[in-house]
C-alpha cells in the first residue's frame, strides 16, 4: 500500500511525516544527496497535505432527522419506525435498514436475509453504530408529532405514549440526560390531536 492512499487521514499523514523526517535526518547525516532529495520531496508533500487537512473544517456530526424527508435510499440508516401495535413488540422500534423513500417501508437485515418491514419512519440518523436515546432523538420524534410528519391513521397518540414511556425509562435507568429527555418528550402533551383509545 502506498502512503498516498492514506493521504486523507491526518494521523497517518503525521505518522508518515515523522518517518520521512527521520529518513531526511539520516540522509543528511550520511551526506547521501539522492536519499536527501527523495526524503525532502516526500516531507514537503506530506507537510502540504498536513496543512490542507488542518485547514479543512471538521465533518459535521450526524444529526437526527424528522420524518422520512431526505432519508437515503442507497444505504442503511438507523431509524425509529412505527411498526404497529401487537402483543409481541413495541409499536416503535429502532431499526437499521434501507428506506423505500416514501417512509412507508423499511428493509432490514434479519438473520442474513432482507426483511421488508411495513411501518412509518418517525426519525432517522445516518451513523454506523446503534445510537442511544438522546435529547436530539427525542427532539426529532417530538418534531415529527408537532409537524404532522407521522399523522397516519391516528398513530400519533400511540407514538406519543411510547415516547413518554421511553422518557420514563430514561429516568428510571439513570440516563445522564434524563431530565432533558423527559422535558422534551412531555412537551407533546400540548399538541391537539385525537387521543382516542377505544
Amino acid at each position: 500500500m502506498s502512503i498516498f492512499s492514506e493521504m486523507d487521514d491526518i494521523a497517518r499523514v503525521r505518522g508518515h511525516l515523522a518517518h520521512w523526517r527521520r529518513q531526511l535526518a539520516v540522509a543528511q547525516h550520511e551526506d547521501d544527496a539522492f536519499s536527501r532529495m527523495q526524503a525532502q520531496g516526500i516531507v514537503n508533500t506530506l507537510e502540504r497535505r498536513e496543512a490542507e487537512l488542518q485547514a479543512q473544517p471538521p465533518a459535521p456530526a450526524a444529526a437526527w432527522n424528522t420524518g422520512h424527508k431526505d432519508i437515503p435510499t442507497d444505504r442503511p440508516v438507523w431509524a425509529y419506525v412505527y411498526v404497529g401495535t401487537s402483543s409481541d413488540e413495541e409499536p416503535v422500534l429502532l431499526l437499521r435498514g434501507v428506506s423505500d423513500g416514501d417512509g412507508g417501508g423499511f428493509t432490514i437485515d434479519y438473520e442474513g436475509r432482507p426483511w421488508d418491514r411495513d411501518g412509518h419512519v418517525i426519525s432517522w440518523i445516518d451513523v454506523e453504530q446503534r445510537p442511544t436515546l438522546s435529547v436530539e432523538a427525542v427532539d426529532a420524534i417530538a418534531a415529527a408529532l408537532i409537524d404532522y410528519s407521522i399523522h397516519w391513521y391516528c398513530i400519533d397518540h400511540i407514538v406519543e405514549d411510547w415516547l413518554h414511556r421511553e422518557a420514563l425509562w430514561a429516568v428510571v435507568d439513570g440516563h445522564p440526560d434524563a431530565q432533558a429527555i423527559a422535558a422534551d418528550a412531555l412537551r407533546t402533551r400540548e399538541l391537539k390531536f385525537s387521543r382516542y383509545y377505544g
